[in-house]
């Protein structure tokens, strides 16, 4: 979430939140803060990448379903998911980048995971 919002939305001119803390706390704190979390108290059990993959479920989930309902109601809750002012083609080459480094991403913290931890039988 951090690395999206800082490379895709930060300098955008909208109002993406309510009120203008949460913004801050969402994009910014957060983000740190579980990053922290992960590093300083890592998981005690491995968790294979296969396994992991799982956490990508939720954000491909949601990603279609704003692709489909933006399509009809002409609304789209981020401007890079905008195919009328991206183009297909860029809407489908930004979210590729993105599914491309979350797997990355995830891929790290799976292998991290076995630093200190014991693979589940």
């Amino acid at each position: 979430v951090g690395i999206v919002f800082t490379l895709l939305l930060s300098g955008l001119d909208v109002q993406l939140t309510a009120v203008p803390w949460d913004n801050t706390v969402l994009h910014y704190i957060i983000p740190v803060v579980v990053a922290l979390d992960w590093f300083i108290d890592t998981p005690r059990v491995y968790i294979a990448f296969k396994q992991a993959l799982v956490w990508m479920v939720f954000p491909i989930a949601y990603l279609l379903y704003s692709l489909i309902r933006g399509h009809f109601v002409g609304w789209y809750p981020y401007p890079f998911l905008n195919p009328t002012n991206n183009g297909n083609t860029k809407v489908a080459l930004t979210c590729l980048v993105i599914a491309l480094g979350s797997a990355g991403l995830i891929w790290a913290l799976a292998r991290f995971t076995k630093l200190n931890s014991k693979k589940i039988a």
